[in-house]
């Protein structure tokens, strides 16, 4: 029974791989390129954070400013509750160090993570060709480490309508996805940005 296919399966099994050799290279340069990200730089915005306390956090961000060769002194805290503290800069910052920055809140080097449970939400607005796609420029967004973070190179960002997208370092692109993973703590840092 299966001498008298086999013909036909090796017929069938040559054509498709001449097609995926032909046609599949010919197809693939019909498909619209990755939007390129633009590193835009974000004027103003906020970071709120739990978890730290104001010398712990000096450290961290001092450390972060080493690493990425920032101006430290441009990123300033600032008490506004007495649950949580502000990181606020007076000079741009590029988007992605935001987004380092977020990630770095939960992920410092020099601490033991068993014995700190922090929180960081950076709330900041969409600048031109950073943000999803269709979304207005100046649109706020909350950026955040999803719950139950597992892959420790990406942050989330929810939109003002409570759109949610997945950033991951390696390209940072936009990703929309269905489960937002917003943390309790980050969920209370409010869309606004007060002035410096």
């Amino acid at each position: 029974m299966i001498a008298k296919w086999l013909p036909l399966l090796i017929a069938l099994g040559a054509f498709a791989y001449a097609l995926r050799a032909h046609w599949l290279p010919l197809l693939q340069d019909k498909l619209p390129a990755p939007k390129t990200v633009i590193d835009a730089p974000l004027d103003r915005g906020q970071i709120f954070v739990w978890g730290w306390s104001e010398a712990d956090l000096r450290t961290i961000l001092s450390d972060f400013a080493d690493l990425y060769s920032l101006d430290a002194d441009n990123l300033r805290i600032r008490h506004e509750d007495a649950d949580w503290l502000l990181i606020v800069w007076a000079e741009p910052i590029s988007a992605r160090d935001v987004q380092f920055l977020v990630n770095y809140l939960h992920y410092p080097n020099g601490f033991d993570l068993d014995l700190f449970d922090p929180c960081a939400a950076a709330i900041v607005p969409i600048v031109a060709d950073n943000g999803p796609p269709g979304v207005l420029q100046g649109v706020l967004a909350k950026l955040y480490v999803p719950t139950d973070d597992r892959d420790f190179d990406c942050v989330y960002a929810m939109i003002e309508d409570g759109d949610a997208y997945r950033i991951a370092f390696t390209n940072h692109a936009w990703v929309q996805t269905s489960e937002p993973r917003l943390p309790e703590l980050a969920a209370r840092a409010p869309f606004e940005v007060t002035a410096l």
